[in-house]
């Protein structure tokens, strides 16, 4: 069984809120390389280079500020039940033609339903998360849900298949049907 730890619901939380950054910088690389390649100005170029760093900054700043917001408020592990599992839909990377990103429809008897978002159907080397809980799970099958909860509104941010999953005792205390991190 693997551990559940303080640490790995920080880490998930952590890159969930990176993916919009991992796009500004990979839209800036790439205008960048095709602006500059097809204009014959160096003033073109420069001006893209200083528009999409500028984009990257901001996205940064803006994710970083996210981040502090979510690690600050209230995020827990609650126990729910599995029911199924569907491909939403498989999204066409338009920037680099030979990627997919699959989405899945996850529904929980509780907490409802969750996009999940996978860059493969291959099985990983180790047991991740997300992707244990479409494949492996069953319906009826247990689930850890990660939890992040503002003011305003609540996510689920990554699912744990009881099966693969345990909970560190030391690092959580179990209050109200909720494990909070110490």
């Amino acid at each position: 069984m693997i551990k559940i730890t303080k640490k790995d619901c920080t880490r998930g939380i952590v890159q969930n809120q990176t993916l919009p950054l991992l796009f500004a910088i990979t839209i800036s690389i790439i205008g960048t390389i095709r602006i500059g390649l097809r204009s014959d100005s160096i003033w073109w170029t420069l001006f893209c280079i200083v528009t999409f760093s500028t984009l990257t900054v901001l996205v940064y700043f803006f994710t970083r500020k996210r981040i502090r917001t979510i690690l600050k408020s209230s995020f827990y592990i609650v126990e729910d039940v599995f029911i199924n599992a569907y491909e939403q839909n498989a999204i066409l990377n338009r920037l680099d033609r030979y990627t997919k990103k699959y989405e899945y429809a996850v529904k929980f008897s509780r907490n409802g339903v969750q996009m999940i978002t996978l860059l493969s159907k291959k099985e990983p080397k180790e047991i991740e998360p997300d992707y244990s809980t479409v494949f492996f799970s069953k319906p009826g099958d247990k689930v850890y849900l990660l939890i992040s909860e503002t003011a305003d509104k609540k996510n689920i941010i990554r699912c744990f298949n009881m099966r693969y999953y345990k909970i560190l005792a030391e690092d959580f205390n179990y209050i109200d049907g909720k494990y909070y991190p110490k």
